[in-house]
């Protein structure tokens, strides 16, 4: 019995030993155990293809919604990639070229990313429908052009070269009018003249190659209740480079993008609502005091709208 009780004790030191050591590999080289080194492909339904792939604790995915309009290449990708620690964002055009993109130093973000990433490969092994996957040992297992060009360190320089060129165009001394231009062009979303930071129509109805999905973001531009970007309004300061919305402009921006449902409208939907993630406010109203005597005691209450954020739902 005493032999018995000694062998299981051993047993579950070893296990101990083990779990023990997978949990520090995992906290200390971001590979992750459930998810082997593997690539993907899948098309949705709505003709976006998705390129996912984990080589030795980094993690990428691509989704690219790009089609051709009069022989013209129109469009754009998406790319995140993270090395366990950090998580890159890259935003590109449909040539490739990089338009805007975003380097997330906190760990937790890169974290849940690779666990989201996880969880996509344990649903895509289950399914064989338009999705290919097999498992990877070296990079050249990788198809060419993402062989040749997701590489970690080349997108992070990628990433900090056009920030800043996007500094030094702001402090050049020509006209603030087309720097402004200029950068808001390179936060545009390709293919569109409304879908970005700003847009570039002259008119309203002018609208950009992807019509459909333009026409959501011209209606969301124009919502009634907005806060600008450093702006006080309702009780509340924007801190963030971008306007807010009340909810209701960012439900119905939601429906129509997916009532749009192509390629274009659902990458902006997951730009808007789980990438940048930005909050909308809803405003209520507030008893607040309008006047008050000299020690203190309100004389005098009015109504007034408060604004309150809240969180994206995820689109």
């Amino acid at each position: 019995m005493a032999k018995i009780v000694h062998i299981l004790a051993i047993v579950f030191f070893a296990l101990c030993t083990t779990i023990g050591l997978e949990a520090a590999t995992l906290s200390e080289t971001g590979v992750d155990p459930v998810m082997p080194n593997f690539y993907a492909f899948d098309v949705l339904e709505d003709g976006e293809v998705e390129r996912r792939f984990s080589l030795n604790g980094i993690a990428l995915k691509e989704t690219s919604a790009v089609f051709t309009l009069n022989g013209t290449k129109e469009g754009a990708v998406l790319r995140q990639m993270t090395d366990g620690r950090h998580l890159i964002q890259l935003i590109y055009d449909a040539d490739l070229s990089l338009q805007d993109c975003e380097y997330i130093t906190d760990t937790e973000t890169a974290i849940a990313f690779q666990q989201k990433l996880t969880n996509e490969y344990q649903q895509l092994s289950s399914i064989g429908h338009n999705t290919t996957i097999r498992i990877i040992e070296k990079r050249s297992d990788l198809p060419e052009d993402l062989a040749r060009s997701a590489v970690y360190r080349r997108m992070k320089a990628e990433c900090r070269q056009l920030h800043s060129r996007m500094r030094k165009a702001a402090r050049q001394s020509e006209d603030q009018s087309s720097v402004s231009r200029r950068k808001r062009d390179i936060m545009m979303m390709p293919g569109t003249i409304w879908c970005g930071s700003g847009h570039r129509a002259t008119q309203y109805k002018d609208l950009g190659a992807e019509q459909a999905v333009d026409r959501c973001c011209r209606r969301h531009d124009h919502c009634p209740e907005t806060i600008r970007s450093s702006k006080t309004k309702y009780d509340i300061t924007n801190n963030r480079p971008i306007t807010i919305s009340a909810c209701d402009c960012d439900e119905r921006f939601r429906s129509c993008l997916k009532q749009a449902n192509t390629a274009a409208s659902n990458l902006v939907g997951k730009l808007f609502f789980n990438i940048i993630q930005i909050k909308c406010f809803v405003l209520k109203p507030e008893k607040v005091c309008k006047k008050s005597s000299w020690w203190g005691k309100c004389t005098q209450n009015e109504w007034k709208k408060r604004a309150h954020l809240r969180d994206p739902i995820p689109y």
